[in-house]
């Protein structure tokens, strides 16, 4: 099983059920030192900054689902997965986040 910390569209319902089949439960958590902003065109994504903190989910899923997550970022091209450590119930979790791809110095 992975841990994704999601920001965004992996946190609706909706979503979950469309690319897994079933919804995800997730736990609250905070990633110190990243921010969130629209980055990709009109999509968002987190960029580091020391003083900031991006509030989001840690999902748990399987190979088969973080797979289905990766076509939904457009991983490669749009979108790479970092490991992260953020803060959830007390504790500090490694995770995955999805993170923009530079080209050419620019987003």
């Amino acid at each position: 099983m992975h841990r994704v910390f999601a920001y965004g569209t992996l946190l609706s319902p909706l979503r979950q059920k469309r690319l897994f089949g079933r919804t995800i439960p997730w736990e609250p958590a905070v990633l110190g030192g990243w921010r969130k902003a629209r980055c990709v065109g009109r999509y968002f994504g987190i960029l580091p900054d020391p003083g900031s903190r991006t509030h989001g989910g840690v999902l748990l899923l399987s190979g088969a689902q973080l797979a289905s997550a990766d076509r939904w970022e457009g991983v490669p091209d749009l979108y790479r997965r970092r490991r992260v450590r953020v803060a959830s119930g007390g504790r500090s979790l490694g995770c995955w986040a999805y993170v923009p791809v530079r080209r050419r110095g620019r987003l």
